[in-house]
């Protein structure tokens, strides 16, 4: 397990490596394209493409960082009025969907890899292996498989449905200034 830690944490750490290299990249790239057009009057006609390339390797490593942190979207007005045992089978079922999803994505994305690399298109500005920048989605999809499957397991090793909240203890924390609990007490 100690192992399995470290793994994790230094897939967290290239992760977050990569992403801080094509943000720079992103920046460096978008600004010598700037003082190229407008200060020496030539324009870089291969620095859109290279940037919208960087760009999709960015957003889709950034889905597994979002995918870890749990800052993705959610609809939770819904899963809020669930009892605990309910929404939390309801939360490993959402992940389940969404494992299979990536899961599908990440198979379908290989073979078109695999394709482009057989056929050698090249793209027209960089002339640079077309396969290369839709790498990026197996990679993405595989990074965000590993931290879906992580969230899985640490909501299974959690489940403790007997230490579940009751209801009252739920709507309590859910709104501090009612105070239900002590009510029924003083009515006892």
């Amino acid at each position: 397990m100690k192992y399995l830690k470290w793994v994790l944490r230094g897939i967290d750490w290239a992760e977050y490596v990569f992403v801080c290299i094509l943000l720079t990249a992103i920046v460096v790239l978008v600004s010598a394209q700037v003082v190229s057009r407008y200060i020496l009057q030539n324009s870089l006609s291969w620095s859109e493409e290279l940037n919208r390339a960087l760009f999709i390797y960015l957003v889709l490593v950034g889905v597994s960082i979002g995918v870890r942190q749990g800052s993705h979207m959610g609809l939770h007005f819904l899963t809020r009025r669930l009892p605990f045992v309910a929404r939390h089978a309801l939360e490993i079922l959402m992940w389940a969907a969404a494992l299979t999803l990536c899961f599908i994505i990440f198979q379908q994305s290989l073979s078109l890899v695999d394709t482009q690399r057989k056929f050698s298109q090249t793209s027209p500005a960089t002339n640079l292996p077309i396969w290369w920048f839709t790498l990026a989605i197996p990679l993405g999809m595989g990074l965000t498989i590993l931290r879906i499957a992580q969230r899985m397991i640490i909501l299974l090793l959690d489940w403790k449905p007997s230490e579940a909240p009751s209801a009252i203890e739920e709507i309590e924390r859910e709104y501090p200034e009612v105070e239900i609990a002590a009510h029924i007490r003083q009515a006892e």
